[in-house]
């Protein structure tokens, strides 16, 4: 491969042992672009399984500060990453997009008919089902609210975490206003998101998901945790949203209550705004300028 003088390398992740032997490997005369996915674990880390080990933690890092030198440009998803790759070169923020011709608003009765839903007010969690998406505080955060609201619970997506939630629904006496989809294609999860009065995103843990993106998309209100890149994402659509604090089905079920009462309303969603962003087409745009940028540098 690197007899060929036109390369071009762009590869993703960036803390594992592969990376560090590319960049060790590679000539100084290939651009490189070093993408990163917020959620790769450092070489250290994932060999020991998060052990606390600080001399080698900072022989790592003197790794990093050497091989780091040859990439061109970082690639980051949120501000917290360009800060910190900011360190070793060029960084700027390149973040995960979503197709703005596909998620978009559709009148609720086509979708209903294209899920097979009766016309109801639904709450949405999409996403799998696993402990640390937090889905039991929105469970009981649902529970406080529905006595009073004719309102009901659509799950989408499987996962290890199931039979513990289903247990929990069953134990809250809430079966029969709760409905488990399970897997959604994904070309239907756009008329899923348009069948909702408002998609729950309860996190504990995320780098940059794309369900916010998707539900703002469809301009249905959103109600999430501040984790990962989350602020930053529902900044871009400037209003519509909630973030609520982790492990709190209570402010949750305030939440909703809200968006129940149009509080929190679809109206105030700034979709175009959240299109310059995070359309595939801009951030694809973006990323060829710097290939032509870098093979300009490099090969004139």
């Amino acid at each position: 491969m690197m007899d060929n003088h036109k390369i071009l390398l762009h590869f993703h992740g960036i803390f594992y042992p592969n990376t560090y032997y590319i960049l060790r490997s590679i000539p100084a005369q290939i651009p490189v672009i070093a993408q990163s996915h917020a959620s790769s674990p450092t070489l250290i880390r994932a060999l020991f399984d998060k052990t606390p080990l600080m001399f080698l933690e900072l022989f790592e890092s003197l790794i990093q500060k050497n091989y780091f030198k040859k990439v061109d440009q970082f690639f980051c998803l949120s501000k917290l990453e360009k800060k910190e790759f900011s360190k070793y070169g060029s960084a700027i923020i390149q973040p995960m997009g979503i197709d703005f011709n596909k998620f978009k608003p559709i009148k609720k009765e086509i979708a209903l008919k294209k899920i097979g839903l009766e016309n109801k007010n639904y709450i949405l969690y999409v996403g799998r089902i696993d402990e640390v998406k937090g889905i039991k505080y929105l469970i009981k955060g649902f529970k406080d609210i529905i006595h009073n609201n004719n309102v009901n619970l659509i799950i989408a997506g499987e996962g290890p975490y199931k039979p513990e939630i289903v247990s929990l629904i069953e134990n809250l006496g809430i079966s029969e206003r709760v409905e488990f989809l399970g897997f959604v294609k994904n070309e239907n999860l756009p008329y899923l998101y348009n069948v909702a009065d408002v998609t729950v995103s309860p996190s504990l843990w995320e780098a940059y998901p794309v369900v916010p993106m998707e539900s703002l998309a469809c301009k249905i209100p959103l109600i999430t945790t501040n984790v990962g890149a989350i602020p930053e994402i529902t900044d871009h659509f400037k209003g519509g949203y909630q973030i609520v604090p982790m492990h709190d089905s209570n402010t949750i079920s305030c939440a909703l209550k809200e968006v129940i009462s149009e509080k929190i309303s679809k109206s105030d969603i700034d979709r175009e705004n959240g299109q310059k962003y995070h359309d595939w087409d801009s951030i694809i745009k973006n990323t060829v300028a710097v290939y032509d940028k870098l093979y300009g540098e490099y090969y004139g």
